[in-house]
């Protein structure tokens, strides 16, 4: 019974906070992005009130509940969902890194997906050991990259 009410939970449920790993996780992913994308990334993240892990806390959702309040710019995207950004992260005392993925769909930041949980990991175990920008190709260049902000 404990893991369908940890499926039910998971699901239906939505979370206010992140571990202390994943918000690690998060914050070095928005810290890597370009400058140009950075900020609205992290007003973006910043006005998200609502978080919600899939199923396997392998990918944590944001989401801005309707009581949300301020606007936010959004990002000018060429394709409907990119990564932005990939981290691939060294875990002390495992050989198994964390790869971290910040996604963006339909001009939103909008998924943070790992190839594994993080729930129990310690901050002060992980080590960024690689970064790719996904976000290139799908981009325009720096003066072109915003769109009005939305409320």
């Amino acid at each position: 019974m404990d893991g369908l009410w940890q499926w039910l939970r998971n699901f239906f449920s939505s979370t206010d906070t992140l571990t202390p790993s994943e918000e690690w996780l998060l914050r070095n992913l928005l810290d890597r992005l370009p400058q140009h994308l950075r900020p609205i990334a992290q007003a973006q993240v910043a006005c998200h009130d609502r978080r919600q892990r899939e199923v396997g806390d392998c990918a944590i959702n944001f989401y801005r509940s309707s009581r949300a309040q301020g606007s936010f710019p959004l990002l000018s995207m060429s394709v409907e969902s990119v990564p932005l950004i990939r981290i691939t992260v060294a875990v002390a005392g495992e050989d198994a890194p964390v790869h971290a993925t910040l996604i963006a769909v339909v001009d939103r930041v909008f998924t943070m997906h790992l190839n594994r949980p993080v729930m129990t990991l310690s901050p002060d175990a992980l080590q960024v050991t690689h970064v790719k920008d996904s976000w290139r190709s799908n981009f325009p260049r720096p003066k072109e990259c915003c769109k009005e902000p939305v409320s």
